[in-house]
């Protein structure tokens, strides 16, 4: 959409016209209003956030901000930040950088795909074209084509030189690109070549099954005879948007909702606090990354003293870690009948297993009472000094 942290911040839910594909940013800035247009993808995801994440953030008052937290409140620009930078993390994305980045990037996709340059400055909110220009991060070559392009559009009615003198290309280099058209002998080597190794590039990675990177590329060029640099081939692949088979991932998915299991009552309500031992467990699941593999660990904790009551540690995800963990805690502690337990876990379900953790059916207390909820963002935070403190 291309709008600024501060402005994303502070979008109302009146400022949002779905039916018209549009979003009204106020007072942006420069203290200026402007209508900024959103794709059908875009507002598909915005319409799920408004029917099914956003009435569990909300809290009263609702004060129309459209984007919560967990807690109901509005997000603080540094935590949008490293959110996104976050999730740039796990998508595998390599550049560095957060919402600034995807600014970046939106514009330079658009120019790349033809659109003109003062649309983008108007969606941008930036007062001079200038400005746009250099936010661009689009190459020379697709920037010299896209300039060629729009002359070839407008020519006739604006003509050549005063679209120039708007545009950042001289009248001489628009002629010489088109003289290149018709004749290809007139462009630059490094042009040529490139045109020929893609060629070697793009047949090299198929042969292959699509697998080489760009290291295995280079030395299979070399094998064949083809003096190249490994810059060159990067280069040329990233042009080619071809990119070879990463082993493994970097990160594993250990919350798996399940829309139709059934859910226990929310007894919790994100309320963190325990008055006594053994009034309110907290339990959960995370991983860690090892040479033969991840690691999963499966934890129980009191709220009260914040330490591990319960712990299981597996090489697989499978359905009755939480419940191992859960019933060591249960044999440490011995649950007295007039002081009922209350345990809390979030919503996710394992393969084969198609209840949340916190249903037992096996040694179970009956004296223990099993709560739900989506206070992930609270338990989480409360589980990481006690898992400091027990590593």
């Amino acid at each position: 959409m291309g709008l600024r942290r501060m402005e994303l911040i502070r979008l109302r839910l009146y400022d949002l016209d779905l039916a018209r594909g549009v979003v009204v940013v106020r007072e942006g800035k420069g203290q200026k209003d402007r209508v900024v247009p959103i794709g059908e993808r875009a507002i598909a995801w915005l319409e799920k956030y408004l029917d099914e994440a956003r009435p569990e953030f909300v809290a009263e008052p609702d004060e129309g901000t459209v984007f919560l937290t967990r807690r109901g409140r509005p997000f603080h620009p540094n935590n949008l930040s490293r959110l996104t930078r976050d999730y740039l993390v796990a998508a595998g994305i390599a550049k560095r950088g957060a919402c600034h980045l995807l600014r970046h990037t939106m514009a330079t996709g658009m120019l790349e795909h033809g659109a003109d340059a003062r649309v983008i400055q108007e969606i941008l909110g930036h007062a001079r074209l200038t400005t746009t220009q250099l936010y661009t991060r689009v190459s020379i070559r697709l920037l010299k084509a896209v300039t060629s392009h729009f002359i070839d559009k407008h020519r006739e009615k604006f003509g050549v030189e005063p679209i120039c003198a708007v545009l950042p290309i001289a009248p001489s280099l628009y002629y010489e690109l088109k003289a290149r058209e018709r004749d290809p002998h007139r462009r630059p080597g490094r042009a040529r070549r490139d045109e020929t190794l893609c060629e070697q590039i793009y047949r090299v990675w198929r042969e292959n099954r699509e697998v080489y990177g760009v290291r295995k590329v280079w030395k299979q060029l070399w094998r064949e005879g083809q003096t190249v640099a490994r810059c060159t081939v990067a280069r040329l692949m990233r042009r080619l948007g071809l990119a070879g088979v990463v082993r493994g991932r970097k990160f594993t998915v250990t919350t798996i909702p399940e829309p139709a299991a059934a859910r226990p009552p929310d007894l919790v309500t994100r309320q963190f606090k325990a008055m006594r031992p053994n009034q309110l467990w907290v339990g959960d699941l995370t991983y860690v990354a090892t040479w033969r593999g991840f690691v999963y660990v499966a934890f129980v904790i009191d709220v009260f003293s914040r330490r591990i009551v319960g712990w299981r540690a597996s090489t697989s995800l499978r359905s009755d870690l939480a419940l191992d963990a859960l019933e060591q805690a249960l044999y440490d502690r011995p649950i007295i009948a007039a002081e009922p337990l209350v345990h809390h876990s979030d919503r996710g379900v394992q393969p084969k297993f198609n209840r949340s953790s916190q249903h037992r059916k096996r040694g179970c207390d009956d004296d223990t009472k099993k709560a739900f909820g989506t206070g992930r963002a609270s338990e989480t935070t409360l589980a990481r000094p006690a898992l400091g403190s027990a590593a």
